[in-house]
């Protein structure tokens, strides 16, 4: 499942998760669809910016609640945060499936 959970460098959260269902960044979504970085992304992969994706999570973040973003250490996806609990550290880029989820967020840039 996408998400995105802000931490502060103490790796503790910072407010409620956003998840793929999550509809807070419905706005910034829309504001990039229409823009000329939307319709080449667009013409390059065939998908639209939605609210799922990281990127407009991140921008939420930024511009509604930018108290927390200037809080925060990392953003982490729920899955990341529960092995941390579990294990007491975070795996490596390969063990908790990174690339995937870069994919999935539209913010794996392959060239």
């Amino acid at each position: 499942m996408q998400s995105l959970l802000p931490v502060d460098r103490h790796n503790q959260p910072l407010a409620m998760a956003m998840t793929w269902a999550d509809n807070r960044s419905a706005g910034q979504a829309k504001q990039l669809r229409a823009s000329v970085q939307g319709q080449d992304l667009l013409q390059r992969v065939g998908c639209h910016y939605s609210m799922s994706t990281i990127r407009q999570g991140l921008r939420w973040w930024a511009e509604q609640a930018p108290e927390i973003a200037a809080q925060t250490g990392k953003y982490i996806a729920i899955k990341d945060w529960i092995l941390y609990r579990l294990c007491g550290k975070f795996g490596d880029r390969y063990w908790t499936g990174f690339y995937h989820r870069d994919a999935g967020y539209s913010i794996l840039y392959l060239g």
